[in-house]
């Protein structure tokens, strides 16, 4: 019998497993660890809160990871010159954070200090080859599908699911769980709070949206479009529609910058169709499956509006903003103190508008800063945008990826801003810092390369993508 014949095979295999375990420890390297440890931190906040109450293994975790981020272990080469202005614009806004803070009871507020000081730290010290980013993505999908489950399966079993999550939570979040089904809501593994579980629905589907931007191939029904629209029913199936309708609006947004010179009217063409079709859909969906939550309080809006009433929580809404306005007026430059319009409203309401919310509680001063913190940054991702789209073969695709989906985010988290409290609350906040960090990673990487400090190169790879084979294998091979 010939060696060769049966020493081949094995040899081949052996090949295949040498290869697939360089790939994994290439890909999981420090750094990359450390943003998985820091994206599961903000997809497990909430569990934290619930079952680790202490809040020194809090900062130990997030310590850990930023430690592992730390360029003091990648390459032990920070200096000033790896600032940019996304970092100088952020220095302000955590000074004028923690100076309004100070000013009140702050023994109650000392979680913000540390979830903002996180967050600062991190975007000062993840300037990585967004390679490290990679297995972060994969986590992100598959975090918001567990949350997405949870929803559904609170939605088709309702009473075994909240016997379930009852052994796990307290007796306030049992009764804030009970109190939101009663008015079809699901959070799911919520816990009690729709909106963190929408939002990582709406994070993942971005991203998921962020890899078929750079298919070559045609979508077709694979993975993950399944993702996506399991992804999406949980998102309905949460009741939350403002975050439901932000994330449909970030991504047709997004899809037209993508677009250069009259490609961008062709999309914006198809976007208006795309949107045409949608009302159609929903009309029918009203007529067919109109029991389910979201369509629910739909149907109850659209009749309010017609009846020429508004719906109960715009108008809740309406008086807000007009509270907060007079507040404002009051006190217009500095403000009237970190969290105190829930004092003044004898609701105990946020804003819920950051906005708003920020001009009446930091004043003139607070505002600007904070403002353009957001909006710079917003307009150099869309530039950068530009820059990939001009010279695609300049970029490995997940820079293009990466771009694409700081972008989508961003949008989502401006709009977002408009009817919640993103900029307060941890999830969406630290969140936004990540996306925020991938853009200052290229930023940063493509200001070295003009210069020549890194001659086009990161730490673990061309920025061009040249030394790498192949296409991105995307989401769902990554899952």
């Amino acid at each position: 019998m010939n060696n060769r014949a049966i020493h081949s095979p094995l040899g081949g295999f052996l090949k295949k497993v040498n290869l697939l375990a360089e790939k994994w420890r290439d890909r999981f390297s420090l750094p990359a660890i450390g943003i998985m440890l820091f994206v599961f931190y903000i997809f497990s906040q909430r569990w934290f809160q619930l079952y680790l109450q202490v809040r020194a293994y809090q900062i130990i975790f997030v310590g850990l990871a930023l430690l592992l981020i730390s360029p003091a272990i990648i390459n032990r080469d920070f200096n000033l010159r790896r600032l940019t202005m996304i970092d100088l614009l952020w220095l302000p806004v955590l000074l004028v954070i923690v100076i309004n803070i100070m000013l009140v009871d702050y023994s109650e507020h000392l979680h913000y200090l540390f979830f903002y000081s996180a967050g600062f730290a991190f975007l000062i010290l993840a300037k990585v080859d967004l390679e490290e980013f990679r297995p972060a993505f994969s986590l992100v999908t598959i975090m918001a599908l567990i949350y997405a489950c949870g929803s559904i399966a609170q939605y088709f079993f309702t009473e075994s699911f909240n016997q379930f999550v009852f052994n796990f939570t307290t007796t306030y979040s049992q009764e804030s769980i009970e109190r939101l089904v009663d008015g079809n809501y699901y959070p799911g593994f919520g816990f009690g709070r729709k909106a963190i579980a929408a939002g990582y629905m709406a994070m993942a589907m971005g991203l998921i949206f962020s890899f078929w931007s750079d298919r070559k191939k045609k979508l077709k029904i694979n993975l993950e479009l399944a993702i996506f629209l399991v992804l999406l029913f949980g998102l309905v199936i949460t009741g939350k529609r403002s975050i439901l309708l932000w994330s449909l609006l970030a991504m047709p947004i997004t899809f037209i910058v993508l677009g250069q010179g009259r490609e961008r009217i062709k999309r914006m063409l198809v976007t208006i169709g795309a949107g045409v079709a949608a009302v159609v859909l929903l009309f029918v969906a009203l007529q067919i499956a109109g029991h389910l939550p979201f369509l629910v309080r739909l149907d109850e809006m659209v009749s309010n509006l017609m009846q020429g009433s508004l719906p109960e929580s715009w108008a809740v809404r309406l008086s807000l903003y007009r509270d907060a306005w007079l507040l404002f007026l009051e006190k217009p430059l500095f403000g009237i103190g970190w969290f105190q319009f829930q004092v003044f409203d004898i609701r105990d309401h946020h804003v819920h508008n950051v906005y708003l919310q920020v001009l009446t509680e930091m004043g003139l001063t607070g505002f600007i800063f904070i403002m353009a913190a957001l909006f710079y940054p917003y307009y150099l991702t869309y530039r950068a945008i530009g820059r990939v789209n001009k010279a695609p073969g300049q970029f490995a695709p997940i820079w293009r990826v990466g771009i694409v989906f700081s972008f989508y985010y961003q949008t989502f988290f401006l709009l977002n801003c408009l009817s919640d409290n993103p900029f307060f609350e941890v999830t969406f906040q630290l969140f936004y810092i990540v996306v925020l960090a991938i853009a200052n990673s290229f930023l940063l990487l493509e200001r070295q390369a003009r210069s020549g400090e890194m001659a086009g190169k990161s730490k673990r790879g061309k920025m061009t993508g040249k030394d790498r084979s192949g296409e991105m294998d995307g989401i769902a091979d990554e899952t």
